[in-house]
């Protein structure tokens, strides 16, 4: 059985019924029905959580986003343990690769981004819209990380952009596929078809 990773877009088209909620919510049946293994990460919830004024937002806080939306049954894939950047309890400690294999995501999905934030920068400033590229690049790369480091088949995300125009780049890193809900669905009704 594959499995993919939902990235947090996904979890915001579903609940704002966007068009690829859809497929999402088809994608969550065939999770249900043993065809797929579909995972949601920890990190995703960090930058967009209703309700949160601090980042991360809590634990319980991301618990009770996937409840509402009816996931609890969807698998869990710990994020890496980042003081002060992820939550406790639902995350995993990395090895001595990670730094490493972080700067080579982010020097693919946003280079354009400085990683290292300045040492004055409090939870306040680091909210602010100022900071809000940063926070978003944060959760992306350490999503795909997550993805890649539990060697998960097919990240799922409607941004295409970042994923899906830095493939080629992105494959070299650890990445096996990526696609739209839409496009994993096309693929796996059709192979289900053969």
């Amino acid at each position: 059985m594959k499995s993919c990773t939902f990235d947090w877009n996904c979890v915001i088209a579903a609940e704002c019924a966007e068009e690829q909620g859809i497929y999402i919510r088809k994608l969550v049946e065939l999770h249900r029905s043993g065809v797929l293994d579909v995972g949601i990460t920890t990190v995703s919830a960090s930058e967009t959580l209703k309700e949160s004024k601090s980042f991360p937002a809590s634990g319980k806080q991301f618990r009770r986003r996937i409840s509402a939306l009816g996931w609890d049954d969807l698998s869990i894939v710990l994020g890496p343990c980042v003081v002060g950047l992820s939550y406790i309890g639902l995350s995993k400690l990395a090895d001595e690769t990670f730094n490493n294999e972080i700067n080579a995501l982010w020097n693919v999905i946003c280079p354009g981004i400085e990683r290292k934030l300045p040492t004055s920068v409090s939870q306040e400033t680091l909210w602010s819209p100022q900071y809000k590229k940063w926070r978003n690049a944060w959760c992306d790369v350490h999503t795909l990380w997550t993805h890649i480091n539990d060697d998960r088949d097919i990240f799922v995300t409607t941004n295409t952009k970042d994923f899906q125009g830095n493939f080629g780049e992105l494959k070299e890193l650890g990445l096996r596929e990526v696609a739209s809900p839409n496009e994993v669905l096309t693929s796996t009704t059709s192979r289900l078809k053969r």
